[in-house]
Parts: C-alpha cells; sequence; structure tokens
C-alpha cells in the first residue's frame, strides 16, 4: 500500500503547523530536534506528493508514447549505446538473477531512499539539507519531465519482456495502474534517486563503506534496464538531473549565505545546506548561536 498524495499534503500540513508551533511557543533547545525533525519529514511529504500527483498527468496517449520510446531507441542506436534488448536477453539466461532484479526493482527505490533518508539526518545532520535539496530538485523536474509520455521499452518493442509480469512480484495492475506512472519512462527516476544516493552516500560516508552508495547507483542502472521499464538514456537523463539538483542546492546555499551576511534574517529560512548540529548535540542543548539544518541561527540560551 501506498500513502495517496491527498493524505500526504495533509500530513505535511500538520507537521509544518507543528513545527511552527515549536519555533514560536517552544524555544527550549531540548526539542529543536522534534522542530527540525517535523520540518524535515512535511519537506519529504510534499515531495512524495508531487512525485504522486505529477505522475499521472501526460499531454498523450498511447500512441503517441510508443512513438516517443521508438525516437528514443532510434537514438540510442546513433549514438551507439548499448542495446536494451541484448542486455535483457543476456540477463534471461538465469532466471534466478531476472527474479533478484525484479525484487531490486521495488526494493530498491522507495525503501532504500527511506533508508538513506533517516541514515542522512540522524548521523550526517550537516549534509542533509543539501542533498534533500538535491533530490527535490531532480524529483521535480523529472516529473515534469514525465508529463510528455514516454512507453517503456516493455510496451515500445516487441522483443523485450515485461520480467515483472512474467515472474512476479506485478506492481501494475491490468488497467495499468501502479506504483509509478507507465507511461512516464523518461527520465528513470529510479535513478535519479538511486545516483543521488550514490553520489550522497560516497560523499559523506568516510569508510570504505561509502562505495555501497555508488554500487547501489550502477545496479539500480542495470535493473531497470533488464526488467524492460527504462532505456539506458533514461539513465542519461538521471544523471543530468542530479547535477541540475547539485547546482541548485549549492547555488542557493551561496545566496542564502551572502544574504545571512549582509544581515538579513529571511536567508535564515532558506538555506538549503547550512551547518547543522548532530543530533546528540541537538539534544543535550547544542551551542549558542550554532546553526540548526535549515540554516538558521540558533541563538536562544537555556530551557
Amino acid at each position: 500500500m501506498w500513502l495517496s498524495w491527498r493524505a500526504a499534503v495533509w500530513l505535511s500540513i500538520g507537521l509544518a503547523v507543528l513545527a511552527t508551533i515549536m519555533r514560536v511557543y517552544v524555544p527550549s533547545r531540548r526539542w529543536l530536534w522534534v522542530r527540525d525533525l517535523a520540518q524535515e519529514s512535511a519537506i519529504s511529504l510534499v515531495l512524495y506528493a508531487v512525485w504522486q500527483l505529477v505522475g499521472r498527468l501526460n499531454l498523450g496517449g498511447n500512441s503517441q508514447a510508443v512513438a516517443h520510446g521508438l525516437a528514443i531507441v532510434n537514438f540510442e542506436r546513433t549514438v551507439h549505446l548499448p542495446s536494451e534488448e541484448w542486455t535483457q536477453h543476456l540477463a534471461m539466461q538465469s532466471h534466478l538473477l531476472i527474479k533478484a532484479a525484479n525484487w531490486y526493482y521495488i526494493a530498491g527505490h522507495m525503501p532504500v531512499m527511506t533508508i538513506f533518508l533517516v541514515w542522512l539526518y540522524l548521523w550526517h545532520r550537516p549534509d542533509f539539507a543539501r542533498w534533500r535539496t538535491v533530490l527535490a530538485v531532480g524529483t521535480i523536474v523529472g516529473e515534469l519531465v514525465q508529463v510528455i509520455p514516454v512507453a517503456p521499452p516493455r510496451l515500445a518493442l516487441s522483443s523485450i519482456v515485461d520480467t515483472l509480469s512474467l515472474y512476479g512480484p506485478r506492481v501494475y495492475a491490468d488497467d495499468g495502474a501502479g506504483f509509478a506512472p507507465q507511461l512516464g519512462a523518461m527520465p528513470s527516476l529510479h535513478c535519479v534517486w538511486a545516483i543521488t544516493t550514490g553520489a550522497a552516500v560516497f560523499c559523506v560516508a568516510k569508510s570504505r563503506w561509502r562505495w555501497i552508495g555508488p554500487a547501489h547507483a550502477v545496479v539500480t542502472v542495470l535493473v531497470v534496464v533488464v526488467t524492460g521499464n527504462h532505456y539506458w538514456s533514461d539513465a542519461l537523463a538521471a544523471g543530468l538531473l542530479v547535477l541540475l539538483g547539485v547546482a541548485a542546492a549549492d547555488t542557493f546555499a551561496q545566496l542564502s549565505r551572502r544574504r545571512h551576511e549582509a544581515g538579513d534574517p529571511s536567508a535564515d529560512q532558506i538555506d538549503v545546506r547550512g551547518p547543522a548540529k548532530s543530533l546528540g548535540d541537538t539534544i543535550d542543548g547544542g551551542r549558542p548561536g550554532s546553526l540548526n539544518a535549515f540554516g538558521s541561527v540558533d541563538s536562544q540560551g537555556g530551557d
């Protein structure tokens, strides 16, 4: 079961109200982490609602979506990208591999993203806002592009098998309803999320485990192609969206710092990557004048 976009919007409103009330009436540092968590959760739910809502809009029908898919295939052949048919045929030699890819297509999307955001928020708070913004920009721009319908390879090419329908688990009903729009193949939000996660983990983590991030991104790209749900070009477009998100996050942060240095109080509310205290520091009381996860200065003292 997926949370509906309406439920996500109402839940985000409630959390935003809670964060606002706490900002005004509960200045105690002891509860600062609750306020920040409510505010970040509200932002994440709005992002989720946009993903659910915009993904159901399109500017054409099935025939146009198939035509757009075939145009992508022709482009890939022109620039000599690998063939989706060949890639899937190679993977189909092992039913175990295909079934594993099917499950990774599901488990490696929203569940991994949720785990990643929780990990980033709890253990790497200084970096959370930046990568949340990268994710938001990539997702929203990607959804706007998906308004133009593009059929996935399994619907556009007769030589591509729908592995999820063939081996399970099925994610789409007979009427096409599912957790993501079937005619929104370009760009791949699977890849946008996975590449964002991979880049963030690699940049933030300091141990050898940082390579899990890029590995997840690579596996996701292979999985979406092998299962017949996306083209190679979708992954390339996703990479460009992540770069756009990084540029936007860093630009917003630079503008916010300049406004903050100039004494503009509104800058405290828009910094998207400003340094933040760890969860432990926040609960223990923090330091006067430090920056929270939203770049605002928390200078109140005491409880």
